[in-house]
C-alpha cells in the first residue's frame, strides 16, 4: 500500500511512531509537523513542517500524536483543510472516535493506545477501527505499531478504557514495584546505588524469563517458590493481605479515569 503518512506531533510518542513508520515503509513515506523546530528536525522523514495544515493537505494518512487538550488548537491550525478522505489515526488518550469524527468530519478513524515500552521495541498497543476503515488500512496500522512490540485489535471501543489501565498505564505499576524493592533494600542497609541496581535487575531479569516463553507466568512462579522457602513465605503474606484487592482497585481507578476523560 503506497501511502504518504503525516505525523502531527514530534514529542516522545510521536518520534517513536515516526521511527516505526520509517522502519516499515521507509522515510520517503513520512512527513511530520511540530511547532518545535528542534523536535521536528530530530525526526528522520521525507520532509517536516511547522504547520500541521500542510501535513493534512499532503498526507493520505494522518497520525494525531498531540496531547488531548491540544486537539482544538490543532483544528484551528488546520482550518480550511479537509480531513474527510483521510485515514485518521489518533493516539490521544480519552478522545473517542465519535469526538474525532465530529470535529474533523473524517469517516475512517483508528484509535490507538500505545505504551512507553514502544521506545525499546517492547510496546503493548491496542487499537480499534471505525466501520469505514478497510482491511488494507487495518493491516497498515498493525504493521506500524506491531513493529515496536505487539499490537492487538480491539473489537469494541468500550474496551479501550480497560486497555489503557492495563497496558497504557501498566509500565508504571512495575516501576512502582521497582521503587518499593529499592526502598526496602535501603532499609536493609544497602547503599542507594546498590539498592536501585538490585531492584532494576530483578525486574529486568524477570521480564527476560517471561520473554523466553518456555513457561507460563504461573509455572515460573511455582518454579521459584520452593516448599517452605522464602518466596513461599512472601507470597503467603501477600495472599493474606489485601494486596490483590488493592491492586485491582488501582486498575479500576485508572479505568474510571479513562472513562472520565472520554466523556
Amino acid at each position: 500500500m503506497n501511502k504518504l503518512i503525516g505525523v502531527i506531533g514530534a514529542g516522545n510518542m510521536g518520534r517513536v511512531i515516526c521511527a516505526a513508520i520509517c522502519s516499515v515503509l521507509g522515510k520517503e513515506s513520512l512527513i511530520v509537523a511540530d511547532r518545535n523546530t528542534e523536535k521536528r528536525n530530530a525526526v528522520e522523514a521525507r520532509s517536516s513542517f511547522e504547520s500541521a495544515g500542510q501535513v493534512v493537505e499532503e498526507s493520505n494518512v494522518v497520525v494525531i500524536a498531540v496531547k488531548p487538550q491540544g486537539l482544538d488548537d490543532l483544528l484551528k491550525e488546520t482550518e480550511g483543510k479537509s480531513w474527510t478522505d483521510k485515514l485518521v489515526i489518533s493516539v490521544m488518550a480519552g478522545v473517542t472516535m465519535e469526538t474525532i469524527a465530529k470535529k474533523t468530519e473524517a469517516q475512517k478513524i483508528i484509535r490507538v493506545m500505545p505504551n512507553v515500552a514502544m521506545s525499546v521495541g517492547k510496546g503493548t498497543v491496542g487499537w480499534v477501527a471505525s466501520g469505514a476503515v478497510t482491511d488494507g488500512e487495518k493491516m497498515l496500522v498493525q504493521r506500524i505499531f506491531g513493529e515496536s512490540g505487539i499490537a492487538i485489535e480491539l473489537q469494541d471501543e468500550a474496551h479501550m478504557d480497560a486497555f489503557t489501565a492495563l497496558a497504557g498505564s501498566g509500565p508504571a505499576y512495575f516501576l512502582h514495584l521497582t521503587e518499593l524493592l529499592s526502598k526496602k533494600a535501603e532499609a536493609y542497609g544497602f547503599s542507594p546505588a546498590e539498592a536501585e541496581r538490585i531492584a532494576r535487575q530483578v525486574c529486568i531479569g524477570t521480564g527476560e524469563l517471561l520473554s523466553d516463553g518456555g513457561l507460563t507466568v504461573a509455572e515460573w512462579k511455582q518454579a521459584i517458590s520452593s516448599r517452605g522457602g522464602t518466596t513461599e513465605a512472601a507470597l503467603a503474606s501477600l495472599t493474606a493481605s489485601a494486596f490483590e484487592q488493592d491492586f485491582h482497585a488501582a486498575l479500576d481507578a485508572a479505568t474510571n479515569k479513562s472513562k472520565d476523560l472520554s466523556s
